[in-house]
C-alpha cells in the first residue's frame, strides 16, 4: 500500500512537471509572437504630424511645428530628475533618471512609453513589504538556497599537471523567493504599471487638447489600447514564466498585470 502511494505521488509529480514544461514551451512561443506584434505596433514612423521631439543634453524638447511652441519635457519630471539615453524605457529611481530609447524618438509609441516611465517617477517610492516580511522572506529563501546548494568538481589538465576545480551551484535568486512574498510584490507591481499607463494617457490627452498631435500616429483608440495591452501582456508572460520555474502550482489569485486594464482605457474615453 505504501509502495502504491509512493508510486502515485511520483506519477502525479511527473505529470505536473510535464505540464509545466508544456506550458513553458507555449509561453516561449507566445513571447516570440508578442515580439513580432510589438515590432508592428512600435516601429512605425508617422508620415504627417505637427510634433517633433529632439534630445538635448539630458532633456527632451517637444515642438509644435505649426505654432512653433516648444515644451521641455523635463518639466514633467520630479525635482532633481533628468532624462538619459538607455537600452530600454525605464525609471531609474536610485539615479533619479528616466531612461529612453534614443533610436525610438521618431516612432509613434515614443511619448506613450516615455510618459509611462515619467508616471513611475511621479509615484511615491514605497516598499510593498514590511521590514519583518522582508526578513522572513530572506530567511526562507536562504534556507531553500542552502538546501539546493551542490558542490561539483572536475579535473583539468594543464600540461603535465592535473588540477581539480570545485564550484558551487544553487537556484537563482527569484527561484528561492517564497510564493507569498512574490504575490505581494507582484500585486504591487501590477498596480504600479496600471497607474503609470493611466498617468501617461491623462497627460498626453492634455497635450493633445493644447494642439500637439501626440496621438496622430495612431489610427484609432483601438490601436492605442493594443499598444498598451502589448506592454501589459509582456509583463504577464514574464510573471507566468518565473512562476512556472519556481514550481508554483496555485495561481488562481495571482496578480496579472493586464487585470482591470479597463481602468486605464477609461482615460482615453474622457473628454
Amino acid at each position: 500500500m505504501e509502495h502504491q502511494n509512493s508510486l502515485k505521488e511520483k506519477n502525479e509529480q511527473l505529470s505536473i512537471e510535464q505540464l509545466s514544461i508544456g506550458l513553458l514551451k507555449q509561453l516561449v512561443e507566445f513571447k516570440s509572437q508578442l515580439d513580432k506584434i510589438g515590432v508592428m505596433l512600435r516601429d512605425i514612423v508617422p508620415q504627417e504630424t505637427n510634433i517633433k521631439i529632439v534630445s538635448q543634453d539630458g532633456n527632451l524638447v517637444l515642438t509644435n511645428t505649426d505654432t512653433k511652441e516648444t515644451i521641455h519635457l523635463k518639466d514633467w519630471l520630479p525635482d532633481g530628475y533628468s532624462f538619459t539615453p538607455h537600452q530600454k524605457f525605464t525609471h531609474l529611481w536610485k539615479e533619479k533618471k528616466v531612461g529612453f530609447q534614443e533610436e525610438d524618438l521618431s516612432y509613434r509609441g515614443f511619448l506613450l512609453s516615455l510618459f509611462h516611465e515619467i508616471g513611475h517617477s511621479k509615484a511615491p517610492h514605497i516598499r510593498p513589504c514590511t521590514y519583518t516580511q522582508t526578513v522572513k522572506a530572506l530567511f526562507q529563501s536562504l534556507k531553500k538556497f542552502l538546501k539546493n546548494l551542490t558542490l561539483s568538481k572536475k579535473t583539468v589538465s594543464e600540461g603535465e599537471n592535473i588540477k581539480t576545480q570545485y564550484s558551487l551551484h544553487s537556484l537563482e535568486s527569484w527561484e528561492v523567493l517564497p510564493e507569498w512574498y512574490v504575490e505581494i510584490i507582484s500585486k504591487f507591481d501590477a498596480k504600479s504599471e496600471r497607474d503609470a499607463w493611466a498617468y501617461a494617457l491623462k497627460e498626453l490627452r492634455k497635450l493633445e487638447r493644447d494642439g500637439f498631435e501626440v496621438f496622430a500616429w495612431f489610427d484609432s483608440v483601438a490601436e492605442i489600447q493594443a499598444y498598451i495591452e502589448y506592454c501589459l501582456y509582456t509583463y504577464d508572460v514574464d510573471y507566468y514564466t518565473k512562476s512556472l520555474f519556481r514550481g508554483v502550482q496555485n495561481r488562481k489569485n495571482q496578480a496579472v498585470f493586464s487585470k482591470h486594464k479597463e481602468r486605464i482605457f477609461n482615460v482615453l474615453r474622457k473628454k
